[in-house]
């Protein structure tokens, strides 16, 4: 298997951030203009942004703030099986799995937010990263 097969499920995974980033830009600015912070919010830092911000604007700004968080752990992940020749077609179908569960996390989180429907897509993408990591544990680490 080519060792690049692992860098487009990375390369979708980023697609995703930048989509997330640019409809938190467009929620934002959307809010601002019908309601003005008021001043000095932009400015005080005991009143952040988000304060001022509705509940579909925050949840935006938060699923952003996810794809900053597990996702490193599954770039760095990708990036290590890379530079050591380990990838196959079980980890590109798990990292793939862990994509598709992404987005999904992050359709529920930016559009109705129910938790009790969000949390399972999470759950999904985390166990693919678990067994990915934990394979190349193995693999990589023990003789």
């Amino acid at each position: 298997m080519e060792q690049t097969a692992i860098l487009v499920p990375v390369l979708a995974m980023l697609a995703l951030s930048m989509v997330v980033w640019f409809v938190m830009i467009v929620v934002r600015v959307r809010y601002f203009t019908k309601h003005p912070p008021p001043d000095g919010v932009m400015m005080n830092t005991r009143t952040p942004v988000e304060a001022a911000l509705d509940e579909h604007s925050r949840a935006v700004s938060e699923n952003f703030l996810n794809l900053c968080e597990v996702p490193m752990l599954f770039y760095a992940l990708a990036f290590l099986l890379y530079l050591a020749e380990g990838v196959d077609s079980f980890y590109v179908i798990l990292a793939w799995v862990f994509v598709v569960a992404r987005c999904a996390h992050s359709w529920i989180h930016c559009t109705y937010n129910n938790v009790m429907h969000r949390f399972p897509a999470y759950g999904v993408a985390c166990i693919a990263l678990w067994l990915m990591l934990l394979r190349a544990v193995y693999q990589l680490l023990i003789p």
